[in-house]
């Protein structure tokens, strides 16, 4: 993206953020965050609004969060993560994820921002400090896949602001018994 769209993005957003400090990390979350990461993995299981599948949380502790991210590196992916952070607390985290074998194509992961700390703008920050990130580190990179549901308009939003086009849609489908 061009910088000064960026810059401009992220002024709006710094202006509703509130005192919430922006982080990035690649690879591996900091120690003193991988208890708050993997909450928001948990949440991540039943707060992300996905329409009307139904799901169950998934259980997530920082050895899950280790194994998770060990797993990227030994896959040879690396993942660029993005996080705010509130009274020394992880509220909120984003992913993008590179084969560094193939590094022209990342794909975006995870993003989630706690329900308490929403309307903050922290979702557009915090992609935005990742969008700086690699280019800074991995300007290799020429395009970005991600997904939505359409039921998640704010995140949608989120990303057409950020230049994201819709290039086709998924499917999910659950059986009741």
């Amino acid at each position: 993206m061009d910088p000064a769209q960026l810059a401009a993005i992220e002024a709006g957003a710094r202006a509703a953020d509130e005192g919430y400090e922006v982080l990035t990390w690649r690879d591996r979350t900091p120690d003193a965050l991988v208890e708050d990461r993997a909450l928001l993995s948990r949440r991540m299981s039943t707060d992300a609004p996905i329409g009307d599948v139904p799901v169950e949380e998934e259980r997530w502790d920082a050895a899950r969060v280790r194994e998770d991210e060990d797993a990227h590196v030994a896959r040879g992916r690396t993942v660029l993560t993005g996080g705010a952070v509130r009274d020394g607390r992880l509220v909120a985290f984003t992913e993008l994820h590179v084969p560094l074998e193939q590094p022209e194509r990342a794909q975006q992961g995870a993003t989630l921002v706690l329900r308490e700390h929403r309307g903050h703008r922290l979702g557009t920050r915090l992609k935005v400090a990742v969008l700086r990130e690699l280019a800074a580190t991995l300007p290799q990179v020429r395009r970005i896949s991600t997904y939505n549901s359409e039921s998640n308009w704010p995140m949608v939003a989120v990303n057409e602001a950020l230049g994201f086009r819709r290039a086709g849609g998924l499917s999910a489908w659950t059986r009741s018994r």
